[in-house]
């Protein structure tokens, strides 16, 4: 299946959806998603739309192909894994679209063993015909699944290898945003801004998901960096491309849960609860731990109230299940910070303990700084009184990215009174200034 075609496949989804919610239209769903579940229109459109080859159920290609339909539609989780492996266990060595889509399905659905151990075949097979442009596919999905798996450096080295040798403009595009990635988990800032600038790409010269992609990687580096309202509008910017396209799933990137995240820092809380909702709903019906964590992480965070520890607890607990090792840090560093904010000092100490050995596990030495530097800040506030609630609110207004010009306005404060409260708040958390407060409250 072409891209172009690929592309018109995922538009006929979106408008097959609407189309069903029209001749159907029923009561409005209480939460997102629960319209649609995306079985009858991914068949309905499957015919119409895909290569005879790749309709074809009884081909591998058309195995694979099916089996990245319902991993974008987020559904039928087991039924694409087994189409998945089918395809790959197919007579004769497998085409490069054949592998694409199949360990793309098993990498959305946390198959990452199973994931790594058919790239490392493929690698070694003398069958596998396609050469060395063969292997940069393969090499990039592997690159991925190392990621996601918490082996930055391994991750990194190879997917730099496919970016500097592939011919595929694709696989190219493809190993750029999971760099990016790698690299903001390993909380190497500066390299990931170096690898977008170099590496000549612009989402503007895409059309479709390549495009969508190259904006994540933006949007994920300016969240990494605290610049909340920024990486919010660019989160949402490539959102509305993905769904377009019919990426449902949040498997493949997690921009939801990543927009939530943003808006709760922003203290946009309805927009917030929205979306961690959203993936909640379908990560539910999808069935994997890190999807479920990721929602969890930022539904606690949107709503703040009596059940965000316990939500917080879950997402670990989530992601400890399951194999994917990305932002499994933040999460247990975030329920840190809660815990600390509710003066359960012992509680938070196991948190950021817990969040550092997992850093420092995956290679993330900032996340595991941080918690380092939580844990010494936790001390100070033994011994000293907590922030006031003034205190407390000017700090998240400066945490919004305001000035203090604009805070002292917001509250009707001299700006003097403003610094005065920043520089009690820093003391008392024992942080050194404004870039610091994105990880020392949520």
């Amino acid at each position: 299946m072409s891209l172009c075609r690929q592309a018109c496949y995922f538009e006929s989804v979106r408008a097959g959806r609407s189309a069903l919610a029209r001749r159907n239209p029923g009561p409005k769903p209480e939460r997102p998603g629960d319209m649609f579940d995306g079985s009858d229109v991914v068949c309905a459109h499957r015919a119409r739309v895909l290569e005879p080859e790749a309709r074809d159920e009884s081909t591998p290609l058309g195995l694979a192909s099916t089996a990245l339909l319902w991993t974008a539609a987020a559904v039928n989780r087991e039924q694409a894994v087994d189409q998945a492996r089918r395809a790959l266990d197919g007579v004769g060595p497998p085409g490069v679209e054949q592998v694409w889509y199949a360990v793309i399905t098993l990498i959305v659905a946390e198959e990452l063993d199973e994931a790594e151990r058919r790239c490392l075949a493929l690698f070694s097979s003398r069958d596998w015909a396609g050469g060395e442009a063969n292997r940069d596919v393969v090499a990039a999905l592997l690159g991925r699944t190392m990621a996601l798996s918490g082996r930055q450096r391994e991750a990194v080295a190879v997917l730099r290898r496919v970016i500097s040798h592939s011919g595929r403009e694709r696989v190219r595009v493809g190993a750029i945003g999971w760099l990016v990635d790698a690299l903001v988990e390993l909380g190497e800032l500066d390299e990931a801004a170096e690898v977008l600038r170099s590496s000549a790409v612009e989402p503007s010269d895409y059309c479709g998901h390549l495009n969508a992609h190259l904006q994540y990687a933006q949007a994920n580096l300016e969240f990494a960096a605290g610049r909340f309202r920024r990486a919010l509008e660019q989160f949402m910017a490539c959102g509305t491309q993905f769904d377009a396209l019919g990426l449902i799933n949040s498997g493949f990137h997690g921009w939801r849960a990543k927009a939530s995240l943003c808006a709760s820092a922003l203290h946009r809380h309805d927009l917030a609860t929205v979306l961690a909702q959203w993936d909640l709903t379908h990560a539910q019906r999808w069935g994997t731990h890190w999807l479920r964590g990721l929602a969890l992480h930022a539904l606690a965070l949107a709503r703040r109230d009596e059940r965000s520890a316990h939500r917080l607890r879950e997402a670990a607990a989530a992601m400890a299940a399951g194999p994917v090792r990305q932002e499994h840090a933040r999460v247990g560093f975030d329920l840190g910070v809660l815990l600390a904010q509710q003066l359960a000092h012992d509680e938070a100490d196991e948190a950021f303990a817990a969040a550092r050995w997992l850093a420092e596990q995956t290679g993330n030495t900032a996340v595991a700084g941080r918690a380092a530097a939580a844990l010494r800040r936790l001390e100070i506030m033994r011994r000293a009184a907590p922030p006031t609630k003034q205190e407390a609110k000017v700090a998240r207004l400066a945490r919004a990215g305001q000035s203090n010009k604009e805070i002292a306005e917001q509250l009707h404060l001299s700006v003097g009174t403003v610094e005065q409260h920043l520089s009690n708040f820093y003391r008392k958390l024992g942080i050194a200034g404004r870039p610091e407060l994105a990880y020392a409250m949520v």
